[in-house]
Formats: structure tokens, sequence, C-alpha cells
């Protein structure tokens, strides 16, 4: 299976037809919306991945003045996401003024960060959650300042921040979010040099906080990928097309720090599906280049995962394996005598303790409970014989 196939595989056809609505040049973008309009079931719910497309759909038909009986549906579907953005924007934008106050920086990460950086309208990526990101040392009081002016945190203890590498949040809206004072699992200053030095304005009014740039945030966006399930694969991608399709887009910095982090191995997946299957324009010479990459223990390892959890075929040793993966990433750089002695450092910030004795109760009553999904699964999976009374 090719680098484009392999992506293309996880998504359904409405929305790989959604998807090549937004990546397409103007000439064909509007035979995929109609083909995939006509196949578009109103009556019954969207699946989640096209959901999110829709807004995005709606400006990319609107620009291309594209009449169909769906649009004023997909209008009320973007004017929905365009009110919820703003409300995200306005709560964040409050934020970002306290913790300046304080001295503290900040930028927009995640869904935030793309709607208000790198769509071109604010309400085309619909948002559901703030993500964002502080320095290191300004965590604690980042996350006390947020406490005192209404935000919930899911931890309760300033001192175990030290052992995490982010923490979720409700905001005074109730609405959810993640604050991130490492924005990648190596927890290396290679990636805080990348992100706070290059971050980049807002495109909206409506927001003052900066976002990072392009190579940070397809980065960003590449090991999200990774963590994510497979429904969101079709958002992923057209978050990657509009990332590179940003002003200020630099190939060769894209290549160099994808090498530098150990992302270049996916990273030519992800291009190879956009570029392959969905047409998205890219220089053929970074294409090669990637080609010529080999890949790594660890990126190998982290795609196969991903490839089992898309397909369902998770075993017990899945969440060891997965450990193994994030403790590569965490050790990147190091020796082998160092990578073990920082070992007790990454377990407890992958569980968010500084208690080994909590890992180990977590790490059996996770196995227990895996233990019990996998036999339910097997059951449910194996054939019913009928009986004669049955019959």
């Amino acid at each position: 299976m090719n680098a484009g196939r392999e992506l293309e595989y996880w998504m359904p056809a409405q929305q790989q037809l959604l998807l090549r609505t937004l990546c397409v040049g103007d000439d064909v973008a509007g035979s995929a919306f109609n083909d995939w309009s006509h196949g578009a079931d109103w009556e019954d719910h969207f699946d989640r991945g096209s959901f999110r497309l829709l807004p995005a759909v709606y400006k990319r038909i609107e620009a291309l003045n594209i009449d169909d009986p769906a649009k004023g549906r997909l209008r009320g579907l973007y004017r929905r996401s365009w009110y919820r953005n703003q409300r995200f924007l306005r709560t964040s934008t409050k934020l970002h003024d306290l913790l300046k106050e304080r001295g503290i920086d900040v930028l927009l990460l995640g869904d935030l960060a793309l709607a208000a950086g790198y769509y071109q309208n604010v309400g085309a990526r619909f948002v559901t959650g703030s993500d964002l990101l502080v320095r290191p040392l300004q965590a604690a009081d980042a996350f006390a300042a947020m406490r005192s002016a209404g935000w919930r945190f899911d931890a309760h203890e300033p001192d175990r921040l030290d052992y995490r590498r982010s923490v979720s949040f409700l905001d005074p809206l109730g609405e959810p979010g993640t604050l991130r004072w490492h924005p990648c699992g190596d927890r290396n200053e290679e990636s805080l040099r990348l992100f706070w030095g290059t971050s980049i304005p807002p495109r909206t009014d409506t927001s003052s906080m900066p976002v990072p740039g392009p190579t940070a945030m397809l980065l960003f966006l590449l090991g999200e990928m990774l963590e994510q399930e497979s429904w969101t694969m079709a958002v992923l991608l057209a978050d990657a097309n509009a990332v590179i399709g940003h002003i200020e887009f630099d190939w060769q910095q894209l290549l160099s720090e994808a090498r530098t982090h150990r992302f270049a191995w996916t990273l030519g997946r992800m291009l190879g599906c956009l570029h392959g299957t969905f047409g998205v324009s890219m220089p053929e010479q970074v294409l090669q280049q990637l080609s010529a990459d080999s890949s790594g223990f660890c990126e190998r390892l982290e795609l196969r995962l991903y490839s089992e959890k898309q397909r369902d075929r998770e075993s017990l040793l899945t969440p060891v394996a997965t450990t193994v993966a994030r403790y590569l990433r965490f050790a990147r750089g190091s020796t082998a005598g160092e990578a073990l002695v920082r070992s007790p450092e990454f377990l407890r910030q992958y569980y968010g303790t500084k208690n080994l004795l909590q890992i180990v109760m977590r790490l059996l009553g996770n196995g227990m409970r895996r233990a019990v999904r996998l036999l339910a699964r097997t059951l449910r999976r194996a054939p019913q014989h009928m009986t004669g009374a049955g019959r």
C-alpha cells in the first residue's frame, strides 16, 4: 500500500469527496462537491469527520459561486461555527490579556490556532476547544492565574505540573481546552525554540494572541495525527492543506525540522496523500527528498500502532508498544545510559503522577480493563452457531 493510499484507506468515501472539494483546483472542485451532495443524507446524522469539514466546504463553494440545494443548510452550519469560534476567541483574548499582565507568554494551538491563523475565514474551521501553550517555567503561574479567573482544571496540585506536559480545563463558559507547556512529546529545547521563535500574528482582528508559524503548526498536526481516532484523518489533512497554503510557508525549513524531530517519514505519508490523492500542489523536489529518507524504528512503530487502532486490531501488547514509542520520542538525543536514568521521569510525566507505586497500580488497572474489552470484542466477533431451537 503506497503512502497516499495508506491514509486514504482510513477515510469514508464521503469524507474523501469533501476533502477533494477543499483541496483540488477550482476546475474540478465543483464536480467533487456535486458527487458528495448527491450522496449526502440530510435526514441522517453526518459522521463526525464530515461534519467538521462542512463549514470550510461552504466557504469553498461560496467562493466558486456554486449553486446547490444544500447550500442553505451549509450556510447555517457555517454560521453556527463562526459564532462558536468568536466566543472561543473572545474568551482566549481575555485570558491572553490576563496572562500578559502577569508577564506570562501564551500561544494559541490546535483548532483555535488553525481557525485564527490559517483558514481564510474564522468560521471555516469548526473549533471544539481551546489549546494553549505557555513556557515551561511559567506553567505553574499560568495554572494559578487561570484557576483564580474561573478556569477549572482536572489537576488540583500545582507541584504535579512538573511531571506532566499538559493539563485539561474547562473555561468560564464550560468549554473544554488544554493548557500545554511542551508542544511535542519529547520535551526538548528544539521544539520550544521552534514554536516560540517562529510564532506569527493571527489573521483575525478578534484575537491578539499569536499562533505557531507554519512549520511548527504542521509538526504539531503530525504529532496529533498519531494520537487521534480514525475519523479525524480527513480533518487533519484539511488542516495540513490550510497550513501549506500560508504565505509564509517554507518547504526547506519544514524538511529540516521534520528530520530533526523524526517526523520526516510520517510527513512523507501525509504530503504523499495530499498530493497524490487530493491534488494539492507542492514541489516535486520535496516529495523526492522525503521518499528518499529512511524510516526510523520509532516512526514505523508509531504508524503501525496507528494502523492497528484504525482497524480495531489492538492487542494486550498495544499499550506497552505505545509507551515504548512515546519513550523513544521523550529520550530522543540521549545516550542509552541517559535514557535509562530518565525513565522514571518519563513515567511520571506519561501518567501524570510523581508516585511510582501509583503508576504500577494504574498499569495493572488499565491492563485488566483492556483484557475485559478485548474479550468482549472477541465474543462479539465470534460466529453465532444456530441451535435446533433457534431455527
